[in-house]
C-alpha cells in the first residue's frame, strides 16, 4: 500500500468521514488545522508547510 496524507480544515461539520477513510485507505495519515475555513492552504499555510515536510520525513517516503 501507498502511504498518504489528508489534511482537512478546521469546520464543523467535517467534510471528510475519516472513519471510512481509515477502512478504504488503512494507511493515511490525518492531519487537521487550527484556526482555518474551508480555504486551509492560504489562511494557515505554515500549518499545511509543516505537515507535508513531517510526512515527507517519515521513512519511506518518495522524495521525487
Amino acid at each position: 500500500m501507498v502511504p498518504g496524507l489528508y489534511v482537512a480544515a478546521d469546520e464543523l461539520p467535517p467534510r471528510s468521514d475519516m472513519n471510512r477513510f481509515h477502512e478504504q485507505f488503512p494507511q493515511i495519515l490525518y492531519g487537521k488545522t487550527v484556526g482555518s475555513g474551508h480555504f486551509c492552504q492560504l489562511e494557515v499555510s505554515e500549518q499545511i508547510n509543516a505537515m507535508i515536510e513531517r510526512f515527507l520525513a517519515l521513512p519511506g517516503q518518495a522524495h521525487g
